[in-house]
């Protein structure tokens, strides 16, 4: 045996440490040690530990070990990386947004504990292992030392490619209401980081489809629930519509408390605040504010989803349907009523990023204007020096064609300066010295402080693009017969900052959920200020706007609904596989990862029963988007007829 364990050390090592870089990428994130079904992250240690056993040169084998061990030590860095940029897990689909992300990366965040611990053995494992080698006898060479290797590596290999085929045929083929009970498939805490890893290329490529089924019987779940007009139905019938996806809005930014935002604003007078944000807090006491408005999702889907108000899982829009017939977004229902109404789309970020320039046809925008475009029109090309380019000057350069005053608009708009990460910039040089001029934020050697005084100071060049459209609305006349969505795509994650401001850092906090409410305002001429406090989600934006234009819809086509009906809806995250609304957070309602201590069997009960009905309309979502169900001209026209019938009475 010990003859063995010294003739086989590289091998025996490359095993431990295998192991070891798992638990430890795990814990690097705060998944904890444990690994819950590790059976895939055996075969592929079983796969390279029969691989070195077929190699008899002991050298060959130390070089092959160390390989397999950099190559496993890379993809645990992309991981948490990625993790801790974004709060994502890796899947396939990420691979269609990796151009997005290398042009939108300044920097990037390393976990230095895991570098600094896994390089420490990786290097040891180098400097001994090399010295030990000349001291061990090479393996005996006999037959058995080829066949049981050979043998062991064909078992893994099965085992490897039945251990993925289990895993993903139980998923892709099980009623979607099981998604509410079962763990999170390749969750890092349940297969590793590398298994994971392997597990989203095997389901990339072979187990990413969505079976049709029944086409009456979809149709009959999809027309089978037309809304229920609210108080507020029509109270905007003709109205032009400008909905604006704030990029990281947070209401610390622009407001000030102390026991939800510790590490905000602090003693602050209430007119230092209006001084540092006139617009934001005139629009706020003129808005239908949601005040318990949640998000969970990147920009794209975010944006998908506050246009078309669903989004299909293991897959993303933009890239994987780019071109498909969506007549249930809102331009294209808009549309349906009013062939003359002008649909445009804006973003002061390149026209690439994330497909957009192809995808928002498809959305029912008639243009899409991008960066490019903007800089003909007069905006400062900031990106070629390395900043974000200024909200207000792309409202300055397109303005006329945003808000013509010629025919009834919907206009959509995608904000960037307060993209992370949060520096100091150039051109926020206005910023910070209005923030100076009453020392409202001052410069500290804390980094997180710093990084918020920066993030403040975009808040506020976006503050005065606001400013820029109320005032050319007002000037042309528009603005009394105006909806103006503007709402937040996501909390404030790069650099930690949200986690930060609200003393956030884990499920342990019992306001943990509260890491996920962002701003929501709705500017509606026909009401007054009001605050809603039931739970909102991006996914009722469009029911609320067609609810608010006087439009019936069909309920199912949409995850939420108007946030002038009495039920709340409940947020399911296809980005990160999380179900949520104020009082919970998890994958498996079996296995909460965070739940308020107020939370009661009745409201379980209910959040059970509202997943459900979300669960059953995703699943008619794939199928929709997996098989572009709408290009079908027949099911097309049954659509555009059956809405303009429920709209008639």
């Amino acid at each position: 045996m010990k003859k063995f364990l010294t003739n086989n050390y590289p091998i025996i090592c490359y095993v431990i440490i295998s192991l070891f870089t798992e638990l430890l990428g795990n814990l690097a994130i705060g998944f904890g040690l444990g690994i819950n079904r590790p059976w895939l992250l055996f075969t592929l240690i079983g796969i390279g530990t029969s691989i070195l056993f077929l190699i008899k040169n002991n050298i060959a084998r130390f070089y092959t070990a160390s390989s397999f061990l950099l190559i496993q030590g890379i993809c645990c860095i992309f991981c948490i990386v990625l993790y801790e940029m974004t709060g994502t897990l890796f899947d396939f689909g990420m691979f269609n947004l990796r151009n997005d992300a290398m042009g939108i990366l300044e920097s990037i965040p390393l976990n230095f504990g895991f570098i600094f611990t896994y390089l420490t053995i990786f290097i040891l494992f180098w400097i001994f292992g090399k010295r030990f080698l000349s001291k061990i006898d090479r393996p005996i060479k006999s037959r058995k030392h080829f066949y049981i290797p050979s043998v062991l590596l064909v078992v893994f290999m099965c085992l490897n490619v039945t251990t993925v085929t289990i895993n993903n045929r139980k998923s892709s083929n099980s009623d979607y209401t099981t998604k509410l009970y079962a763990d999170a498939e390749g969750n890092y805490k349940s297969l590793g980081m590398t298994a994971n890893f392997v597990n989203e290329l095997y389901r990339g490529l072979f187990f990413n489809e969505v079976e049709l089924g029944d086409v009456d019987e979809l149709q009959s779940f999809l027309y089978s629930d037309a809304s229920n007009p609210t108080s507020n139905f029509g109270i905007s019938e003709g109205n032009n519509v400008v909905t604006i996806l704030v990029e990281s809005l947070e209401w610390f930014s622009f407001v000030q408390d102390g026991s939800l935002y510790p590490n905000g604003h602090n003693g602050l007078t209430e007119d230092q605040l209006d001084y540092l944000f006139p617009n934001l807090r005139s629009f706020y006491n003129d808005s239908i504010v949601l005040n318990n408005f949640h998000a969970r999702e990147k920009t794209d889907i975010s944006e998908n989803l506050s246009i078309i108000g669903s989004y299909p899982t293991n897959a993303y829009i933009n890239y994987d349907f780019p071109n498909n017939e969506i007549p249930f977004s809102l331009p294209n229902i808009l549309k349906v009523f009013d062939e003359d109404i002008v649909s445009t789309s804006y973003h002061n970020g390149f026209k690439n990023y994330y497909n957009r320039s192809k995808e928002h046809k498809s959305l029912g925008f008639d243009s899409f204007t991008g960066a490019e475009d903007l800089y003909k029109m007069g905006m400062t090309n900031w990106a070629s020096k390395g900043h974000r380019n200024l909200d207000s000057e792309m409202i300055e350069a397109a303005k006329d064609e945003m808000f013509p005053t010629n025919s009834r608009f919907n206009t959509y708009i995608i904000s960037i300066t307060m993209h992370g990460m949060y520096y100091e910039r150039e051109n926020l040089k206005t910023w910070y010295e209005k923030i100076d001029s009453i020392d409202a934020i001052p410069e500290s050697k804390d980094e997180n402080h710093n990084n918020f005084r920066n993030y403040v100071a975009a808040v506020m060049e976006f503050d005065h693009a606001l400013g820029l459209i109320i005032e050319d609305l007002t000037s042309k006349n528009l603005l009394d017969n105006t909806i103006i969505t503007l709402f937040s795509d996501h909390n404030t994650y790069y650099q930690g900052l949200s986690n930060y401001v609200k003393d956030i850092y884990n499920y342990k906090n019992d306001n943990y959920t509260n890491l996920y409410r962002v701003p929501c305002l709705i500017r509606v001429p026909e009401l007054e200020h009001q605050v809603i406090d039931k739970f909102t989600t991006t996914t009722d934006i469009v029911p609320t706007l067609l609810d608010l234009l006087g439009i019936k819809f069909y309920s199912n086509l949409y995850f939420g609904q108007s946030i002038f009906h009495e039920t709340s809806s409940i947020l399911y995250s296809r980005a990160y596989n999380i179900f949520l609304n104020e009082k919970v957070y998890f994958h498996s309602i079996n296995k909460m990862l965070f739940q308020k201590s107020t939370l009661t069997n009745d409201d379980l009960i209910s959040i059970e029963s509202k997943a459900k009905t979300l669960l059953k309309k995703l699943e008619a979502i794939d199928k929709i988007f997996y098989h572009d169900f709408f290009s079908k001209d027949s099911y097309y026209q049954t659509f555009i007829t059956n809405i303009k019938n429920i709209n008639k009475s």
